[in-house]
């Protein structure tokens, strides 16, 4: 497999990663970084690899050292992880973002009222 290839590979799921997730970055291995958390662990670790590929590639000492097979592997992973994210996938997150975001100001505001009530001496 070319360093083309693998940059290119690397550069789609870059992209993905910015259309799915919102993540920005200039390369792919910034953009699983900011992405850290919201993706699983298999599937970060297969982006990172690919990331490392890339970034090897771009060597010519280091880039006959690649494993073609493992590259497409880790492209086809990450692939079939972050396609299916379309409106749906990211309306659901946004939705379970600002439940918990509600949630929590909602425990906060319980907390608070409680300890002034005990202050005041009502409880």
């Amino acid at each position: 497999m070319s360093p083309t290839n693998v940059q290119q590979m690397a550069d789609r799921i870059g992209e993905l990663l910015s259309a799915r997730l919102g993540v920005h970055g200039p390369d792919l291995r910034t953009r699983v970084r900011a992405a850290r958390r919201q993706l699983p662990r298999r599937v970060r670790r297969q982006a990172e690899y690919l990331a490392s590929a890339a970034a090897h590639g771009a060597n010519p000492r280091w880039g006959g050292q690649i494993d073609d097979a493992r590259v497409a592997q880790a492209y086809d992973s990450c692939l079939r992880y972050l396609k299916p994210l379309g409106a749906w996938g990211r309306f659901r997150r946004r939705l379970m973002h600002l439940t918990a975001t509600l949630a929590f100001v909602m425990l906060v505001a319980f907390g608070l009222s409680v300890y002034v009530a005990v202050q005041q001496g009502i409880v």
